[in-house]
């Protein structure tokens, strides 16, 4: 499996994000994509969030009717960190493709197959915070207007203990053994990876200067325990006194994902 992209962007900007829902014949996954860089190219991913509709929609209007059924059981996945879904890296893509909204595609053209027409709209967006991004794990806050893709967002490469699906039609896969797939589930938004004791443990840091940890987190932190303000083992000395703090005041960091 590929590794992921583990760039970190500016944590002193805002970066937008939006997930579109991608409907093509009876087919539907989800589409989310963000900002690294200012208006330039889109980084994403795919989720098999949404079961195959019942019938082929005729038009845009037919096919958010069909979607809408689905958004209640949607919002419920989402609020439930067990529930897992199948995620697949998409390529970079042109920065206009974070407004697409209300799109209809003929067929054979983009977003479409070779006889089905293809429908893509928003179903939320929002801006997005990077926590712990390493090759095969990554970590976004998101806040949402909508309030449906919202909070903590882990994607993670896993052993694939699941019967992989077809992230279209939901059909099985066949798998080997030693299998890996992409799982994405919505986590504990007051529990950072960096802050964790298995982040310690494993000796894990951001980069240099990279706090990988959400504004309104950040907000919650004493200015000594700065550890981005420091390079290397100094920052790594001081991130871990902030977790072992942690542990003794018994700190959980609560408040809402901010703008």
């Amino acid at each position: 499996m590929d590794k992921m992209y583990t760039e970190y962007p500016d944590y002193k900007k805002h970066y937008k994000f939006v997930l579109q829902v991608h409907v093509r014949g009876k087919s539907v996954h989800l589409d989310f994509r963000y900002e690294v860089e200012k208006e330039k190219l889109l980084l994403g991913w795919t989720l098999a969030g949404i079961k195959a509709i019942p019938f082929e929609p005729k038009d845009l209007k037919e096919a958010k009717l069909l979607i809408n059924k689905k958004l209640d059981a949607l919002k419920k996945d989402f609020e439930d960190p067990n529930t897992k879904f199948v995620t697949i890296e998409k390529h970079p893509i042109p920065y206009p493709w974070l407004n697409v909204d209300n799109e209809t595609f003929k067929a054979g053209s983009l977003g479409t197959t070779s006889e089905k027409i293809g429908f893509m709209w928003i179903l939320d967006s929002g801006e997005i915070e990077f926590g712990a991004l390493k090759d095969y794990s990554q970590e976004y806050w998101l806040n949402s207007k909508n309030k449906l893709f919202d909070g903590r967002l882990i994607i993670r490469s896993l052993p694939n203990i699941w019967k992989k699906r077809s992230i279209d039609s939901g059909d099985e896969l066949k798998t080997g053994d030693a299998s890996q797939v992409n799982m994405s589930w919505f986590a504990d938004p007051s529990d950072p990876y960096v802050l964790s004791s298995r982040a310690v443990r494993k000796t894990w840091m951001p980069p240099n200067g990279v706090p990988a940890l959400p504004a309104f987190i950040r907000k919650q932190i004493s200015n000594n325990f700065y550890y981005w303000n420091y390079k290397n083992l100094k920052a790594q000395k001081i991130r871990n006194n902030l977790v072992e703090h942690n542990k003794k005041d018994k700190v959980v960091y609560s408040g809402e994902i901010e703008n």
